[in-house]
């Protein structure tokens, strides 16, 4: 953890969150460090949405790392560990809620994978609660979140096969003002279509090509949706006109839609897609 905030150049223990509480003598000494001695199954893990605000590229490096050096305290060092994606939270300037969402699937979109092994997560960007008392970001909508979780470890930690995640993408190819995503962990439905669901990076002249980062995308525009198939989702990407496509990415905004009404779910699992980020074959 400290290289990580060496890296990112972030020496701020309190992290955001203000004040004493965010401590590591408090964070780690008084919540964790006793519970040292126990066997434990595995951790569930509700991700708070202070990292969105505060130096939130580090996370990138911080959450493998808390992962493994868990492990290593608890001496298990496949510990199944189940976390939360980060919920809905009101739009705030500054706030990197998607990319942390993105960051803590190590910029994979779905888990586990081989820089989070034996992990699984329950995505909540569909959880959207505009009433609750202490905010979106703390929804009461947690039975739902519980029972995501509980699929997720079913599998990790009791190796009891049953569908565990939402659809995610294996390929984006595009052609003649068009781009298909194929995707795993189907049938996939189309709850919605919210025109917001799915936008573009387009490229064009030098700037186009292989060494070119989605980070560093000027402009993200709003495509619509044509067709799904129990496999495929089909895009009207001609807004490009006569630039390349680049990207494409899903459910980029801190609350991207209503209550259970994001736009991609699974058709027999009713779990959400969680929000990615792909490059495109053109």
């Amino acid at each position: 953890m400290d290289d990580c905030r060496d890296h990112t150049g972030n020496t701020d223990w309190n992290y955001g969150l203000g004040g004493a509480k965010g401590d590591r003598t408090v964070l780690w000494n008084a919540m964790i460090a006793a519970l040292l001695p126990l066997e434990i199954k595995g951790v569930l893990w509700y991700q708070g949405e202070s990292d969105a605000n505060v130096n939130f590229v580090g996370f990138l490096c911080m959450f493998p790392a808390m992962i493994k050096s868990w492990r290593t305290h608890f001496r298990r060092p496949n510990l199944p560990f189940g976390f939360v994606q980060l919920a809905c939270r009101d739009d705030e300037p500054g706030i990197a809620t998607p990319e942390i969402r993105w960051h803590q699937t190590a910029d994979l979109g779905v888990v586990p994978n081989e820089l989070l092994p034996n992990t699984f997560m329950a995505v909540a960007l569909d959880l959207s609660d505009p009433g609750a008392p202490l905010g979106q970001h703390h929804p009461r909508h947690k039975e739902e979140i519980a029972e995501r979780l509980f699929f997720g470890a079913l599998n990790v930690a009791y190796n009891i096969a049953t569908p565990f995640q939402g659809p995610s993408p294996a390929s984006v190819r595009s052609s003649n003002g068009r781009a298909t995503i194929t995707f795993i962990n189907g049938p996939i439905i189309l709850r919605s279509n919210l025109s917001s669901a799915f936008d573009v990076c387009c490229r064009g002249g030098a700037t186009a090509g292989t060494n070119f980062r989605w980070e560093d995308c000027p402009e993200w525009k709003p495509v619509t949706i044509i067709s799904t198939t129990d496999v495929d989702l089909t895009l009207d990407t001609s807004v490009c006109r006569q630039f390349t496509l680049q990207f494409i990415r899903y459910a980029w905004q801190t609350t991207p839609c209503p209550y259970l009404q994001c736009a991609l779910y699974g058709a027999d699992t009713a779990l959400p897609a969680g929000p990615f980020v792909a490059p495109v074959t053109n």
